[in-house]
Formats: C-alpha cells, structure tokens, sequence
C-alpha cells in the first residue's frame, strides 16, 4: 500500500487529537520531522481525514483514533493479565492512503511511530507501507534501555550536540527503547566537567520528553565513605545533582566497577541517598548492584537484604563482574526487588561476555571497542538472561556497537524475534529498503569473521566485498562507514596476520641455517632481524592509509573517536593506534638475539637453539599455547559457551594489550583464564605409565592471582604461589603416582581473593627420558 505518495508536492497529513499527551505531541513532531529528513515528505497537522485522499497518519491513544475516524473499528489491543498491555499499539489501515497508528498509552503512540518508520520502504517523495497490516503488539520485557554516556570515556557521544543526540535517541526508539541511563560527574565543582554536567542536564530534559525513563549511573568515586568527612562530601554531591537534575526515574550505585566500598557502609550511604532523592524526585527508585564483591562481601550484601529489606531500595542490578549466576542472585534477592541486567554488549574482550575462541591477532589489532556486531551470541545470551530478570539496560560505551543496541532492544520487545530480520529492519530504516537485505548479511557476515582462525576465514574477504559495495552507494551514512571500516580492518588483520607468520618463519629458517653450520651465527642473526624488522609489504601500507582514511570520515561524521591523534583516550577503541601491532615474536626473537650477540659462538647457537625449539615438548611430551583457541587441545571446558556466556562455569580466553608488548613472547599475552572460583583444568590421555613427567608451565596476565596446583583433585604440585612479573618458566616434578594410570589432570585454582582468578599462558608436559626403575 502506498501511504505517502508523489502527489500533492510530496506532503501528508498526521491528525490528532485536540488536546493530547505531550509524548504523543512528541510522537507526532517525530513523524513528521523524520518523514521529512527520510522521504522529503511535508507533514501537516489536520483537523480530520481528507476527503481527496491525501495521505494521512491517524495517531493518539486509542479511544482517540476511533473518535477521529468513528467508522474505523480497531483490532483487538495487545493486553497483559486481562488489561490492555503497557506500551503497546495497533498499527492498521484506516482507508484510501490512510495508516491509523493507535496506543495502549502514550509510549504505545510513540512505539507505533517507531514501528511504522522502521517498517516502510522509504524512498523520496514514497513511503510504503509493508505487508500483514494490522500490527497489534506489547513489549514482552518492561525495561528496554541503554546506556548514554556523555562522558570522557565514550568513544563517540561526547563529541556530540543535543540535535545529533535527539536524532539517535529516536533511532534508538524505533525499536523500543524505552529507558536511558545517563553518567552525570560526581563531585564538587571544581572537581568535575562542567560541559558534562550541564549537557547531561539536557539529556535528562530530551529523555523525559519522549516519555522514556530517565536512569542515573553514579558511582561512589568521589570519596572514602568510610571516613566522616567524605561520607558528608559525598552526599552534597549527591544533593546537588538530584536538586539539578530536572527529571529522575532511577538511579543506579554500582557496588564496584568502579567503587570499592564495604557492604556494611555502602548500604547505610544509599539509604541516605534515597531519602535525598525522594526529597526532589518522589517517584524515583534506588538501585544498587552486587559488581566485585567476593563471595564474603556477597553473602553479607544477600544477608542485608533478607534481613532488613530496605523500603527505599527499588532493585538490583546484576552487571559485569559479579561474583555469581544470575539465576542465583535471583533466589538470593528477595522477590519484592526487581531484578535488572546490565549486559556489556559495547566490549569483545577483557570483558562479560568474550567473543568465544577470538583469534588473538584479532584482540591485539582490533582490541576490546571495535564495531562488534554480533546477532547470534546477542540472542543466546539474551536467552540466557531474561527467564531471570525484569529488564535490562544495556552498557555502552560508543557507538561501535550500534547493531548490538538494534537487537537487544528488539529482543527485549519480543524475545522471539530473528536476528536476521532485525537486522533487515536495521538496515530498512538507517541505511535503506532497497539494500536492507545485504546490510544484514553484512552484519552478519561480521560475525562470521571472528569465527575460527583469522589466516583461513574465507568470510572475510567476502564479508569486505559486500561492505565496499554498499559504501561505494552510501559513503555519506555513517552506519555504513562504521561497518566498512570493520570489514576493511578484519581484512588487514587477515593480510597481516599471514604477512608476519611469512616473516617469522624466513627468520627462523635463516637461523637454522646457523645451527646447521651453514652460515656464521652472527650473520644469521643480523639477517633474522632485518627479516622481522623489514617495513611491511605495499599491500598492508595501502590497507592501512584506506583504515586511516575511515577513521578520519568516521570522525567527521559522528566524532567517533580510534586514535589518540583523534582525540581518543588511550585503549578506548583505538584501533587505529595498534595497526603495525605485531602478530609474531619478532619483538622478542630480536630480544633475544640482541642479548645472544654479546655472547661467545657457543652462547649464540645456544640462545638460537632455545629460540627455535621453544615450544618442542621433547619425545612424546604435550605443548598448550593457552589463551589460543587452536592450540590449547587439553583444556577442558566443562559447559558449552552457549551454557555460560559470561564465563563463570568454563575457562575462557584473556588478552594483554600493554603487558609484555615490547619484550615478551606474543604467547604471554593470550591466557586460558578461570574466573574466582572455578577452576582451570587440563586433562592429558595416553600417558606412558612408566615415565615420569615434569611440568614447565609460564603464569601471565592482568590479574596476577595467588594460585595452588592440584594434580587428580588431590596432589600437590605446588602451594600458593602469585605470578612472577615478568613472566618466567617455572618447572614442576609430577608425582609418578599421579601419572601410574595414564592420565593426568592438573587444576589451577584461586587462593583467597586477590585476582580475578587462575591465568596461565604456556604449559608443556615433558616426558622424562627412560623408564622408572621398579
């Protein structure tokens, strides 16, 4: 059906009410402003539905739209418990050129607007409508957020206006979101951004507008609360920005990530805030959540709850880095308290829920912000989820993880919803209908390329011929530049990973030739080094200067932020700034090297030997690069990732950007890592009953943990013991007994609570020569 055509000089009318809500006021001002800036198409407001056929949207609750056209009877409404559902619309034909858009309430008016913008075929001067008209739909999840942080750390909103904000808050509402969390500064005056705080004021107002929820993320980062004086300080803060803020729904304490205060007098601290709150918003709710408490910390936060059950607490919030299931947090908390996910769909490492299996050349190039579209693990980890909460607003930091918003949002609409056709209706309405079909398939496609080795994914360079193709037609729209510069920096992660593998193995080739007496050790050294020291190929200086050329549109256009020469901070989705990252040993070999020349001839072949052969088990011996999805064969997962996206329950893999970059092996920065108390397992087979075996073993990461060593779940192998730094090779003598049956598993586990958990990036079982004497 063709709603809008080209007649009339390409206008429409919207008819509402006389007197209506503001939110549908603001429904009807975005219905108009957005047909205009899609279609070109200018929209009156009418006093009734004309008779010549012009076309016309019929908007308002729904007794509204059946009073302005008393010959249309409306489908029945989406109801919930019997009543007609919060939040929900009809969507149907009113006649010749005519779309009745009707609400359960206000937001259902403004949802409905969304719908119909996002399902159209918009071109210029035509907009259609699509097929299986009417729509009668209700959101399945009440709380459908995300996070807006106009903040210093956010890659990409705060160079923002509140004209482009208003425009993303509406794309953002398309597919439902019906609540914002904001990151106002704490602190005194002098002690926070004042552009921060003034524009997160206006945010507030614009989220309020729209009818959304408007949530608070604040920290208790201004102060030890601990102490009298800063307990006060905290608080005045506290005042000042809920006297300041013109509108607050909710507002959200993390108990860590950051903060670090104690059960015992965060819970009083927030008690306190909410009688603040209440004092200037009545109707706002209090949250707190559970991040970083060890199980002690936790146990007292479940305790406080089901002991005291505060009043002024509305729920809590589960979020990264918690110390237990959601599941469980659900039975711990009592039922009076809502219960609200905070998913990280903005990070791809180092972070809640870890691409499973990442190439590493991916995570030391492309690191934790990059554009990260990622339809199937956003279902199953929203399956996951929502069977246990009541809600979620997401965590973002940028706009890199645009598509991620699209899905959850649709997801928490209707959880039943495909991915696929999400991203369908994703490119419909922020690229366009004609290539809505190739933009999901692009996206999807961008998943495809994190899947399995990066050096033999044929998705690649497929995924990159399609996104070249739709910027070649779209290079002005943003979303596409986003996702080309992904697709592009996956194919120079290709190039490069293949590149620096070619260089490594001529390096080596050239010392080996040294250890066969064929050329002096030194002149193999000298040409090993020039070899991984060579300027990359021209194939890769061009692929680079096309990214750089990306990122500086990408700049322009949304102010998104990869380099620290375009104004990022330092590992906030710089991707631009670790392209000549590299993903072989060469730092190292040449390390080495440097220190082997100071030595005698023998000294020099023996560092080459050591080079060479550093990971050669010997005879019949095991070899685990950990942290390596392809080369860690005896890691045990005990769940699938499907079953424990968030990694609580199974290994995963950590990354090191910054440590060990300069002289360590590129091995040291990959870990198989276990998070606080679950283990980390490795299981040999086929083991010579006869042998004794040692285990030579390299702890390194982030987190440095105490941890014990424990062979079949009952030998020693060693006691508590933290990681050196920097990283060594540390031997083990394995007991004979624990190896007389031919199998061996060893665990890592976490002593007390210092670290996140067990890290180890290195293991070799050795296979001492000869056999035991009996």
């Amino acid at each position: 059906m063709n709603v809008l055509g080209t007649s009339r000089g390409h206008s429409a009318a919207v008819l509402t009410a006389r007197d209506i809500d503001p939110v549908v006021r603001q429904a009807s001002r975005m219905l108009a402003e957005e047909l205009a800036r899609r279609a070109g198409v200018r929209v009156r407001r009418a006093g009734r539905v004309s008779a010549d056929g012009e076309p016309t949207v019929v908007l308002g609750l729904r007794d509204e739209v059946e009073r302005l056209v008393p010959a249309l009877r409306l489908v029945g409404p989406p109801v919930s418990e019997g009543r007609p559902a919060p939040e929900g619309y009809v969507v149907q034909s009113a006649g010749p050129n005519t779309v009745a858009v009707a609400g359960n309430d206000a937001l259902g008016a403004l949802f409905g607007v969304g719908w119909l913008l996002s399902a159209c075929r918009i071109s210029r001067g035509f907009v259609e409508l699509p097929g299986g008209l009417p729509v009668s739909t209700a959101p399945r999840m009440p709380v459908r957020g995300i996070q807006l942080g106009y903040r210093e750390i956010n890659n990409t909103l705060d160079a923002w206006d509140l004209k482009q904000s208003e425009q993303y808050l509406r794309d953002l509402i398309l597919f439902g979101c019906n609540a914002i969390e904001l990151t106002p500064p704490v602190g005194g005056p002098g002690e926070r951004s004042l552009r921060e705080w003034e524009m997160n004021l206006r945010l507030a107002e614009l989220v309020h507008s729209y009818g959304l929820q408007a949530s608070l993320w604040v920290p208790v980062t201004d102060g030890d609360a601990r102490e009298r004086r800063a307990r006060r300080r905290i608080l005045d803060h506290r005042r000042e920005l809920f006297v300041s803020m013109p509108h607050i729904d909710d507002v959200f304490v993390p108990g860590g990530d950051p903060g670090d205060t104690p059960v015992e007098v965060l819970m009083p601290l927030l008690a306190d805030m909410a009688g603040l709150l209440r004092g200037t918003h009545p109707r706002a709710g209090m949250w707190v959540s559970h991040q970083g408490f060890e199980p002690p910390e936790r146990d007292r936060f479940y305790g406080f709850l089901a002991r005291e059950q505060p009043d002024w607490l509305r729920g809590v919030v589960y979020g990264p880095w918690t110390r237990d299931t959601m599941e469980h947090t659900r039975q711990a908390v009592p039922p009076q308290y809502e219960l609200r996910a905070y998913p990280d769909i903005t990070h791809s490492c180092r972070c809640q829920y870890p691409v499973p299996g990442w190439d590493p050349a991916y995570a030391l190039i492309e690191g934790r912000e990059v554009c990260n579209p990622r339809p199937t693990a956003c279902r199953a980890i929203f399956a996951r989820i929502a069977a246990h909460c009541d809600g979620f607003i997401a965590y973002s930091d940028g706009n890199h993880d645009d598509a991620n918003k699209a899905l959850w949002l649709a997801l928490g609409w209707d959880p039943d919803t495909d991915p696929e056709e999400c991203l369908r209706r994703y490119g419909r309405a922020c690229v366009g209908h004609d290539v809505e079909g190739r933009v999901a398939g692009g996206l999807i496609g961008l998943e495809r390329n994190w899947v399995g080795p990066v050096r033999r994914n044929a998705s690649v360079p497929r995924t990159l011929s399609l996104w070249r193709s739709l910027y070649a037609a779209h290079r002005s729209n943003w979303r596409v530049q986003l996702h080309h510069f992904r697709a592009l920096c996956d194919r120079y992660v290709q190039l490069k990973a293949r590149h620096d593998d070619a260089r490594e193995q001529r390096a080596k080739a050239v010392l080996q030739q040294a250890l066969d007496g064929q050329v002096p050790p030194d002149r193999a050294i000298d040409r090993a080094c020039r070899l991984l020291n060579a300027p990359p190929s021209r194939e890769l200086r061009r692929v680079r200067e096309e990214l750089w050329g990306l990122g500086r549109e990408l700049r322009e256009s949304i102010g998104l932020q990869m380099s620290v020469r375009l104004g990022g901070l330092d590992e906030r989705g710089n991707v631009l700034d670790y392209l000549d990252e590299p993903l072989n040993d060469a730092r190292w070999i040449c390390a080495q090297l440097a220190e082997a020349k100071r030595s005698d001839h023998a000294g020099k072949l023996t560092a080459i030997a050591r080079i060479l052969a550093w990971e050669d088990p010997g005879p019949d011996g095991f070899y685990d690069d950990l942290g390596n999805a392809e080369r860690q064969p005896h890691l045990v997962m005990p769940v699938s990732e499907g079953e424990d996206p968030d990694c609580l329950r199974r290994p995963y893999e950590e990354f090191s950007f910054r440590e060990y970059a300069e002289r360590g092996r590129l091995s040291w920065r990959r870990q198989a890592s276990a998070l606080y108390e679950t283990p980390l397992p490795l299981r040999y087979t086929g083991l010579d009953r006869d042998a004794r075996y040692t285990l030579r073993v390299v702890y390194a990461g982030r987190f440095r943990a105490t941890i014990t060593l424990t062979a079949n779940g009952r030998t020693p192998i060693h006691g508590p013991l933290r990681a050196p730094d920097p990283p060594e090779v540390l031997e083990f003598p394995i007991p004979r007994r624990v190896t007389r049956g031919g199998e061996l598993t060893l665990e890592w586990r976490r002593v007390g609570c210092e670290g996140r958990g067990p890290q180890v990036a290195e293991a070799w079982l050795v296979k001492t020569a000869g056999k035991v004497r009996r």
